[in-house]
Order: structure tokens, then C-alpha cells, then sequence
């Protein structure tokens, strides 16, 4: 369904605005919010400082997979400065729609061969993500799921791997997508392992959070926030805002860790890895275009 009127899509926003501050009322109503901000402001800065630093080697990774994803159109010609300044406009523009849909936009801030092969490189960054997210929630299911029969969990791991090779072979198929695949040859695989490393500093970044507050092992943690990171390509809420954390509470019920604990990690994270890029990011808004 295509909302056309702004009056439409305005509401349509707010009503995810209103679903977003909905489930964050239904986390707090749960857990001291008192208590979770001064757990927040209590975290050792040492562990703050370094869960930052790998949030930039995280983006790193990202502006990476957003450099390979433009290449995949063979009439491109890459420049560094527009390739920078698109992946910063595309961190806040995340916020603007549920499931980081938003950065869909930086198709028009893209001085490409067509706007539609933009659009292609934009999904195919989009995907590797998603792709990723999917994989770790299949290999925590496989551990936390033990109720469903192993050999259907280790097949659905199996199949989510696999996709790639079948989106290639899609490309192949499909005639106008033809030009694209021997670049999807070619930077596709590093657009993956890049995703697959990005996943995992997110995934220590948890493990250095909620050992401050409880100890919990990286296995437990690969397992359970793995499935938490679910949540993000859940498009219901802005940036994931409280689907995150209840997923959290639900997945972390049973290591020890309060629902508390839970959701000061989740949202130290969201504020350190998400909300300062993004600030930095809207900074781009102010420059008049984004040009070669």
C-alpha cells in the first residue's frame, strides 16, 4: 500500500512513533528506570570508551560494504568523498523509518549512472545485513531451540547460508540484473565476511556491557543476543526502540541478568553505536548537496 498524501504519511509516522513509545512504556513499566540510568552512568568509562571504538570499527566495516555495494554497477566510478558523505547521511536517515528502512534515501544523494542502479546497490547492502542478522539468529535458535528437532534447525542454518549462492544464481537469471553479477562476484564475498565480523564486534560489545553488570559467558551471549538482534530487522518501531529491549528481557531471562541489566545494555549500546553517528551524521543535512 502506497501512502501518497503527506497528511497520510505523517500519520503514518506518528503511528509508529506511538507504537515505538508504546513498547518502551511496556519495558519500563517493568524495570527502574532510576535504576537503569544510574546503572548506565555507573558503567566503567574504560569499557564505554572502548565499546565506542569498536562501534567505529563497526562502521568502518559498514562504510566498507556500502563502497563494495555502489561498485557492484560496473558504470560507477567510485570516489571516496561521496562514498563517506552518503554512508554518513544514510546513519540518521535510518531513524526516519521502522527496520532502518530510511536509508533507502541515500538513492537520491548518489551522483550514479541511474538512479535505479543505486537503488540495486542500496538492497544489496541492505540484504548482506539482513542476511547476516538471520544467520546468528538461526545458529542461536540452534542451541536455545533445543524443543524442535535438530536436524530442521541445523537445516534452516544450512538454507540462510546458502542464500547468497541462490541470489546469485537469480542474477544470472534475470536479464537486466545480468551486469551486475560479475562485481557481485567479485565484492560480494567481502561484503559478507565484512558483515559476518560486524555482527560479531556487536556481539562482544554486549559481552563487555553485561559483564559489568553480571557475569555471563560469549556463548550465551552468541546465543541470546543473537536472537535479540532479531528485532532490528523487525519493522515496527523506530530503530528497533523497545521491541530491542523486550527482545533482550526475553532472551537474557534465565543467565542472571535483571531485566534492568538488560535493557542498560541494550540501550548503552544503541546510544554509543546508533544515536552519536547519527548526530555527527545529520551534520551532512547542513552542507548543500553531496557531490563528487
Amino acid at each position: 500500500m502506497k501512502l501518497k498524501s503527506r497528511p497520510a504519511k505523517i500519520a503514518f509516522y506518528l503511528l509508529k512513533l506511538i507504537l515505538s513509545a508504546a513498547l518502551l512504556w511496556i519495558v519500563f513499566r517493568k524495570v527502574d528506570l532510576a535504576l537503569v540510568l544510574s546503572s548506565i552512568l555507573s558503567l566503567p568509562p574504560a569499557i564505554l570508551l572502548l565499546v565506542f571504538l569498536l562501534s567505529a570499527v563497526r562502521h568502518f566495516l559498514q562504510f566498507n560494504n556500502w563502497n563494495w555495494a555502489l561498485k557492484l554497477n560496473p558504470d560507477y566510478r567510485v570516489t571516496p568523498g561521496q562514498v563517506f558523505r552518503t554512508y554518513m547521511l544514510g546513519i540518521p536517515l535510518r531513524f526516519i523509518l521502522p527496520g532502518g528502512n530510511g536509508s533507502f534515501a541515500k538513492v537520491f544523494f548518489v551522483d550514479n549512472s541511474s538512479k535505479l542502479a543505486t537503488a540495486v546497490s542500496t538492497l544489496s547492502e541492505k540484504a548482506v545485513m539482513t542476511w547476516s542478522i538471520i544467520l546468528f539468529a538461526a545458529i542461536g535458535a540452534l542451541a536455545y531451540y533445543a524443543q524442535y528437532p535438530l536436524w530442521l534447525r541445523i537445516a534452516a542454518v544450512f538454507l540462510i547460508a546458502e542464500t547468497p549462492h541462490i541470489a546469485l544464481f537469480v542474477m544470472k537469471q534475470v536479464k537486466a540484473w545480468q551486469r551486475f553479477e560479475p562485481n557481485a562476484k567479485k565484492y560480494g564475498p567481502h561484503m559478507l565476511l565484512a558483515q559476518i565480523m560486524a555482527v560479531l564486534i556487536t556481539l562482544l560489545q554486549y559481552w563487555l556491557l553485561l559483564n559489568c553488570l553480571h557475569s555471563i559467558s560469549f556463548k550465551q551471549i552468541v546465543i541470546r543476543i543473537s536472537l535479540t538482534q532479531f528485532s532490528n530487522i523487525i519493522p515496527i518501531t523506530i530503530s528497533g526502540l523497545g521491541l530491542r529491549e523486550s527482545f533482550a528481557m526475553h532472551f537474557l531471562n534465565g543467565t542472571g541478568i535483571s531485566a534492568g541489566q538488560a535493557v542498560t545494555a541494550t540501550l548503552s549500546l544503541f546510544v554509543l553505536q546508533d544515536l552519536i553517528p547519527a548526530v555527527i551524521g545529520t551534520m551532512f543535512f547542513w552542507k548543500r548537496g553531496v557531490k563528487r
